[in-house]
């Protein structure tokens, strides 16, 4: 899962700037925070954007690394 927040208090390893803040639904500067967990698919409501592809790859490429090392 990845989570999308605002803060900036902590750092984690995994932390990705979202850096097309319009194709993602977004209004102010946010980033991903991957975490190794998932969730029901009935607990996602809607789709409130979609990451550009350059921010997917990011995120694709920071999961393999958590995934194979």
């Amino acid at each position: 899962m990845g989570m999308i927040t605002t803060t900036k208090v902590t750092d984690w390893p995994s932390d990705l700037d979202i850096s097309d803040l319009v194709a993602a639904g977004l209004t102010v500067a946010c980033l991903i925070r991957m975490r190794m967990t998932t969730i029901p698919n009935d607990l996602i409501v809607r789709q409130l954007g979609r990451l550009g592809p350059v921010d997917r790859m990011a995120c694709e490429r920071t999961f393999a690394e958590m995934v194979v090392g």
